[in-house]
C-alpha cells in the first residue's frame, strides 16, 4: 500500500554506500557503543520493519567502519524532533478557528518554537562538546515528551505557545547536535553526501508532521496529533536513557566532565573563537535569510493551498509531503549531483528552483498540479540547505557542535522574524503577492551564495 512505498523510499534515499571512505582510528571510536537492534514505533504510516530497515541500511553506510552509538534511537529522536518542529504548519487554520483568532495569533506557535530552539543552541552546542553528544540527546528528549505532552492539554492559545516554546528549547538539543556527532565521524569529501543520507530521517520526520496536523484537525482534533509525537519521544528517550545506563566505560568518556560553570565558560570561549573565523560573519548571515526566506515560507504553503484552491487540511499538507518528498529525491541523487556539480552550482540551481515552486504555487490551476510543484520546490529547497548545512561543520572542525549549534541558532531565529512578518504579509496583502515575493527573496538568496562561495571556493565538492 501507500505507507510500504513510502517505507521503501526512505530505505532506498538511505542506501547509497560510500566505499572508498577510509576506516577511523579508535580515537573516533572512543565513547561508541554497539547499537541495539531493537526498536518499537506505534505510528501508523511506518512499520517497525521498514524504520529498522531504514536506520539499519543508513548506519551501514554511513559509518560501516565505525558504528555511531545508540544510532537508531538518535535517528528516532531526531524524527521525532521534526515532527513537532512542522506539525503546527498545517493546523494553523485550525488553531484559529479553535481559539477564535487570528492567523497571526496562531503563528506565534511556530515562531514560539523557532526562536526557543534558536537561542537554546547557545547552550546545547557547547555542552554537547564538552559532555558527549549521545548524552545530550538523551536527556533532551525527555524535556521533548513533556513540552509535547502539554501541548495536547493546552486549554488555550497563550498554554499551547508556552508549551510550543518548552518543545523548542529542548528539541534544539536533537538534531544540530546528530549533524555535529555526523561531522566527527565522516570525512571531509564524504561529508555532504553523509548529510544527504542523514535527512531522510528529518525529511521523514517533516512529512510525518505536516501530513499529521492536516489529517488530525480534520478528523479527530489536532490535539492528538501532538498526543502521538509526545508518545513517540517516550520510546526514543527510553531507551537513550536505558542504552546510556549499559554503555557505561566507554559512553561515559565521550566529552569532557566537569561542572556547568565550566561548560558554560567553556562555550563562550568557543563560540568567541567560531565567530571570530574568517566569512563566518557572512556565512551566518545568509544562513539567517535562508532561515528568514525558504524556510518560514513553508510554513504557510498548506494554509496558502486550503484557502487558495479551498481544498481541505489533509489535502493542502499533502503538497508540503510533495516537498519532503523532493527532499528525499535529493538525498537519493546527491552522490550523483556531488561528483558533477560544484557545490556552489549545487545550491544555486536549489534556490532557483523553490523560487519557480513558489511562483508556480500561484499560477498552477488545480491543487493535483500543486503536488508536482511541491516535489520540484522540496528538491531545490533541500539542495540548498544541505549545502549550507554541510558548510557549518567545515567551518570549525575544532569545535563542530559550537559551530553547528552557531548556524542552528541563526537559521531558527531567521525563521522566527519570517514566519511573523510573513504572516502578516498574508494578513495585509493576500497569499498570491506574498508569495511572489518570497519568489524573488529565494531567487536573490541563491545568487548571493553562489557570489560569496564560488569566489573563494569555501565549500566542498
Amino acid at each position: 500500500g501507500g505507507n510500504d512505498s513510502i517505507s521503501q523510499l526512505v530505505c532506498s534515499a538511505a542506501n547509497f554506500p560510500h566505499p572508498n571512505r577510509p576506516p577511523l582510528g579508535e580515537g573516533a571510536n572512543e565513547g561508541r557503543g554497539t547499537i541495539q537492534n531493537r526498536t518499537h514505533i506505534p505510528f501508523s504510516s511506518i512499520s517497525k520493519a521498514s524504520l529498522n530497515a531504514s536506520a539499519n541500511l543508513f548506519h551501514k553506510s554511513l559509518m560501516s567502519a565505525s558504528p555511531i552509538p545508540l544510532f537508531k534511537y538518535i535517528w528516532l529522536a531526531a524524527f521525532c524532533s521534526m515532527c513537532s518542529m512542522r506539525v503546527c504548519d498545517s493546523m494553523l487554520p485550525a488553531l484559529a478557528a479553535e481559539f477564535n483568532t487570528s492567523s497571526v495569533a496562531v503563528a506565534g506557535c511556530i515562531s514560539g518554537f523557532a526562536i526557543a530552539y534558536g537561542v537554546m543552541q547557545l547552550i546545547y552546542g557547547p555542552l554537547a562538546d564538552h559532555f558527549g553528544k549521545p548524552r545530550v540527546i538523551a536527556w533532551v528528549s525527555v524535556g521533548c515528551v513533556v513540552g509535547t505532552g502539554l501541548a495536547s492539554l493546552a486549554p488555550s492559545l497563550h498554554t499551547l505557545i508556552f508549551a510550543r516554546i518548552l518543545t523548542g528549547m529542548t528539541a534544539a538539543g536533537i538534531i544540530p547536535i546528530a549533524m555535529a556527532h555526523i561531522g566527527d565521524n565522516s570525512t571531509s569529501e564524504h561529508r555532504q553526501a553523509a548529510f544527504a543520507q542523514f535527512i531522510s530521517a528529518t525529511i521523514l520526520g517533516a512529512m510525518s508532521g505536516q501530513l499529521m496536523g492536516g489529517l488530525a484537525s480534520d478528523t479527530v482534533g489536532w490535539r492528538w496529533a501532538f498526543a502521538l509525537i509526545a508518545l513517540l519521544f517516550v520510546i526514543a528517550a527510553w531507551n537513550l536513557r536505558a542504552s546510556l545506563r549499559t554503555e557505561t566505560a566507554r559512553v561515559q568518556r565521550a566529552g569532557t566532565k566537569g561542572t556547568i560553570t565550566a561548560s558554560v565558560m567553556s562555550g563562550l570561549n568557543s563560540y568567541r573563537a567560531v565567530f571570530a573565523i574568517a566569512g563566518m560573519p557572512l556565512f551566518l548571515a545568509l544562513t539567517f535569510f535562508q532561515g528568514g526566506v525558504n524556510i518560514s515560507a513553508m510554513a504557510f504553503v498548506p494554509s496558502f493551498v486550503h484557502d487558495h484552491f479551498s481544498v481541505s487540511l489533509t489535502r493542502a499538507s499533502l503538497v508540503v509531503v510533495g516537498f519532503a518528498l523532493g527532499g528525499l529525491v535529493y538525498a537519493r541523487s546527491a552522490k550523483w549531483l556531488l561528483a558533477h556539480f560544484h557545490a556552489t552550482h549545487i545550491a544555486l540551481m536549489g534556490g532557483l528552483l523553490q523560487a519557480a515552486s513558489f511562483v508556480c504555487l500561484v499560477i498552477v490551476p488545480a491543487w493535483a498540479a500543486a503536488l508536482v510543484v511541491g516535489l520540484i520546490g522540496g528538491f531545490g529547497a533541500t539542495m540548498l540547505h544541505n549545502t549550507l548545512q554541510a558548510q557549518a561543520t567545515r567551518m570549525a572542525p575544532h569545535a563542530t557542535g559550537t559551530a553547528v549549534a552557531s548556524f542552528a541558532m541563526i537559521l531558527f531565529l531567521g525563521q522566527a522574524l519570517g514566519v511573523s512578518t510573513i504572516a502578516w504579509l498574508l494578513s495585509r496583502y493576500g497569499g498570491s503577492r506574498v508569495m511572489a515575493s518570497l519568489a524573488c527573496a529565494s531567487a536573490l538568496l541563491s545568487a548571493l551564495v553562489y557570489l560569496r562561495f564560488n569566489a573563494q571556493r569555501r565549500l566542498p565538492i
